[in-house]
């Protein structure tokens, strides 16, 4: 299996750890990918910069399946997000999506799971190529990437003439509820 053709896994790990999970599969030889974003918060009357997960207690990690086993022994690790004992892949147009959406640099947060909305694909600057679930509210218009398998996504504002409607009607995806631990 050719390094192309792994996919990637959602990793449940326990509460604060995504960081040192992350750095032990790394060492391992395992592709790790645990997306991080910056917020203020006021502390001790100063507003501080913390970073926190994009995804609190989820990692995403490439495997071949023959050494899974080493995985889910790590320190941390809770599961591999899955139906039963069958892991199941993030989808290939949201990991890309989130990826292109992590490395461009533009700002993104934690927002709430939408399934209905126009599909969109953003079609300029350096979130080109992203798709997700665009939304306008209060004037801004802001486009839904969704990680279905973990019932979770994040939200970017953008400029409406950077995007294109996609023809395709939204995938239907199974109930995945379960496998995101609800």
């Amino acid at each position: 299996m050719s390094l192309i053709d792994m996919k990637w896994y959602a990793l449940q790990v326990q509460p604060r750890c995504e960081a040192r999970v992350s750095m032990t599969l790394s060492t391992k030889g395992y592709e790790v990918f645990a997306p991080m974003y910056s917020r203020r918060q006021k502390r001790n009357g100063r507003l501080v910069e913390i970073h926190s997960p994009l995804f609190p207690t989820y990692l995403f990690c490439q495997y071949k399946s023959m050494i899974r086993h080493r995985m889910v022994d790590s320190p941390g690790v809770v599961r591999i997000v899955g139906f039963g004992n069958t892991p199941i892949p993030i989808d290939d147009v949201e990991m890309n999506s989130l990826q292109t959406l992590y490395n461009s640099g533009v700002r993104a947060q934690p927002w709430q799971f939408i399934e209905d909305g126009a599909r969109v694909r953003i079609v300029t600057g350096a979130l080109k190529d992203v798709e997700g679930i665009f939304v306008q509210s209060k004037g801004a218009k802001r486009v839904i990437v969704n990680i279905t398998l973990l019932y979770r996504s994040l939200m970017v504002e953008i400029d409406g003439a950077d995007i294109e409607l996609l023809a395709s009607p939204a995938r239907k995806t199974p109930n995945v509820s379960a496998a995101a631990g609800r």
